[in-house]
């Protein structure tokens, strides 16, 4: 009788590995960044376009975001690329999950911190979500330059990083609360945010459209 237990036990422990071993290689897509409401063929494109497998979209917080499978540890989308938007309700996620950006509904630009007892807290933000156009996207344009963009694709916003300097640079979404805009995942920041400080300090409100 012990035999047996020992035997079940024994099963019921691979099982449970096996398990978290599957879930500890599932990760976010690199090309598919934001809300995935559904779209599982675009979510199998994405993550065939990241040379990775499966794709199925699934919860994340609040959000809805594309898993894949094969990943390899620290994969996650956290890169806005060179010439790329996010829309409103679109997010990007830190290596380790626990910082955003989001595009939120209100025309805002934010980055949150998730802390230990699962709360957001906000550390910095474009403080964009009052202008009379709100923002529904932000773009980052090849000369470096990130921008918040209304409906008719009127520049409502801009952080004031053009020039060959950061021309090519992606913005990355770093552990800490920290956005960054770089030429590598862990390169030097070439502009990095000011944790607990509105950008607007220091970024450029468009005259006459504030």
């Amino acid at each position: 009788m012990l035999k047996v237990q020992l035997c079940i036990n024994l099963i019921l422990f691979c099982a449970l590995v096996r398990t978290s071993q599957g879930k500890e290689k599932l990760c976010v897509s690199e090309s598919y960044p934001g809300q995935c409401d559904g779209d599982d063929e675009a979510c199998v494109q994405s993550c065939s376009d990241d040379k990775l497998s499966g794709g199925k979209c699934g919860a994340f917080r609040s959000a809805r975001v594309c898993y894949c499978e094969g990943c390899h540890q620290g994969v996650t989308a956290s890169q806005l690329l060179s010439g790329t938007a996010l829309q409103r309700g679109q997010s990007l996620f830190s290596p380790d999950k626990k910082t955003n950006l989001s595009m939120q509904m209100n025309g805002d630009l934010v980055v949150s911190i998730t802390g230990e007892d699962l709360t957001e807290k906000s550390v910095w933000s474009t403080g964009t979500s009052s202008l009379a156009q709100p923002p529904v996207s932000v773009r980052l344009l090849e000369n470096g330059d990130l921008v918040l963009l209304n409906a008719e694709g009127g520049t409502m916003w801009r952080l004031g990083t053009a020039g060959a300097k950061y021309a090519g640079a992606s913005l990355w979404v770093r552990n800490g609360g920290l956005l960054c805009l770089a030429n590598e995942p862990d390169g030097n920041c070439l502009w990095k945010s000011v944790a607990a400080v509105t950008s607007t300090q220091s970024a450029v409100l468009i005259p006459g459209k504030n």
